[in-house]
């Protein structure tokens, strides 16, 4: 990377760079990759600006703000090594110490994220037209047809990034989003968003294709990234907060007493969905089988969940927190569980499980750290 004195700018001059040097790299895309000579001139460009984005990311003083470089220097990413096919070297952001909550985050209804997937989705098209000079507002999108195949893979890619910006504070699970939007995590198999992630760590690092593969240690990298988000103070939900969680719970899925309800419409499709996923991942036959190992995973984790936040005393709390996580424990199940654990379920886990708790779990040992999650 070009070295620069950074630094220097604010966030604001900072996104009016970004706009000007993002439309060169769309329109003049075709002729940046012909001529090396144009290449190395407007990555003299791009190198400083990345410098600045990498330098103000440790400064700002909101998520709002972070958030916002951060989905910059992903962006920038992908922008480089898949429309550009220039060789790069990471785009690393770090948060500082201290983030302040935006004073009044946007709720998103269920329309606005359908609105959010669809406008994501296009995005995902646009970047597969890559060969094409295209901006980001053209209309001539529209004339490119995609697949059937296509159109349901970009939403599927859009369905990935959405959960992974929940579990890491893009979208707020309890403050911008609600109850009718949970189906949008619980859809969504945390395996998928891992190794998503696993695939970013390696497409970020330079030595990708260098051998020996290191997929195996990406993989657990991006596990040691989202296990991380269960430690994060500023993203636990109030009390308040979890009044309308509870309700969909106890609605959808459990008892008064806050048991399991396997007669309850939202409890069967739950259990099916999670071993019908069992029946693809392991091929094993027997339907009865599948139906206990999903059931006994949802027993353990929605059993212990709320009483986990709502326990009367600290030591009931720990009780129930470490047995919540242990659905996430792959040692503690009959089969590998890990490939039936939803979107919404490590949310939970995320947004309202005391962080103090969880941390003490791990460091006496009652709870493996490197095996959650």
């Amino acid at each position: 990377m070009t070295s620069a004195t950074v630094g220097t700018m604010t966030l604001q001059d900072l996104k009016k760079q970004n706009k000007t040097l993002y439309d060169r790299a769309l329109t003049d895309r075709s002729e940046l990759v012909k001529d090396k000579a144009k290449m190395k001139s407007f990555l003299a460009e791009v190198d400083p600006f990345l410098a600045e984005l990498t330098q103000l990311s440790g400064e700002v003083g909101s998520v709002e703000d972070f958030d916002w470089i951060s989905d910059a220097a992903l962006k920038w990413q992908l922008t480089l090594s898949t429309v550009l096919n220039v060789p790069h070297g990471p785009v690393i952001v770090s948060a500082p110490p201290i983030l302040k909550s935006p004073k009044t985050p946007k709720f998103y209804t269920d329309q606005d994220l359908q609105k959010w997937f669809e406008g994501t989705a296009r995005e995902q098209y646009l970047v597969r037209w890559r060969n094409l000079v295209l901006r980001a507002d053209s209309d001539l999108g529209n004339l490119l047809r995609s697949t059937p195949e296509e159109r349901a893979q970009d939403w599927h890619d859009t369905e990935i990034l959405f959960a992974s910006k929940v579990l890491e504070g893009g979208f707020h699970l309890t403050r911008q989003l609600g109850p009718d939007s949970y189906h949008r995590l619980e859809s969504q198999w945390f395996d998928e968003v891992k190794r998503a992630k696993a695939y970013f760590i390696w497409e970020n690092r330079q030595d990708k294709l260098a051998p020996p593969s290191r997929h195996a240690q990406d993989y657990l990298e991006a596990g040691r990234q989202l296990r991380s988000q269960l430690g994060r103070e500023d993203l636990k939900a109030s009390g308040v907060e979890l009044e309308e969680v509870q309700e969909y719970l106890t609605h959808r899925y459990l008892t008064s007493g806050g048991t399991l309800d396997l007669e309850k419409a939202g409890t069967t499709e739950l259990v099916g969905r999670k071993a019908h996923q069992l029946w693809q991942t392991t091929r094993e036959p027997d339907s009865t089988k599948n139906w206990t190992n999903a059931s006994t995973y949802c027993r353990l984790f929605y059993e212990n969940i709320l009483p986990a936040v709502l326990g009367e005393d600290l030591e009931s709390k720990r009780a129930h927190t470490l047995l919540a996580l242990r659905a996430f424990q792959p040692s503690e199940a009959p089969v590998d569980w890990h490939q039936i654990i939803n979107c919404f379920e490590i949310a939970l886990a995320i947004y309202f499980l005391d962080a103090g708790i969880i941390k003490k779990l791990w460091a006496d040992g009652a709870l493996p750290m490197t095996s959650t999650l």
